[in-house]
């Protein structure tokens, strides 16, 4: 099951390029790979995520004032947020909590 939001931002993504915001190249890379990411599945998703949202956050590190790399870490963080709902449903897995760490832990450092 997909997040609504996710869906909803990932249709706006696909549309026309002027629904994207202006930005550097690593913002532009990290949207591609956000938007890149709803065609893959498992472990190739969940690497095109983190990628993105590392480098949406070297751009937003490099200018603040990047509109397309905050906006990549929205859309690559609400990608990522899909983890919640497989916590919900397998909260006992040990591969399903141990992703939801390492996601907690990779926003921690973000702080």
């Amino acid at each position: 099951m997909r997040h609504p939001l996710a869906v909803l931002l990932l249709a706006i993504l696909a549309g026309t390029s002027s629904a994207v915001p202006a930005g550097g190249p690593a913002a532009l890379e990290a949207l591609a790979l956000c938007r890149a990411s709803e065609r893959l599945e498992g472990a190739a998703r969940r690497e095109a995520l983190e990628r993105g949202l590392a480098l949406a956050i070297a751009a937003v590190a490099a200018d603040d004032q990047d509109a397309a790399a905050h906006f990549a870490m929205f859309c690559t963080r609400g990608a990522l947020g899909e983890l919640d709902t497989a916590v919900r449903l397998a909260p006992d897995d040990p591969d399903v909590l141990a992703a939801k760490g390492a996601a907690l832990l990779s926003l921690a450092n973000d702080c």
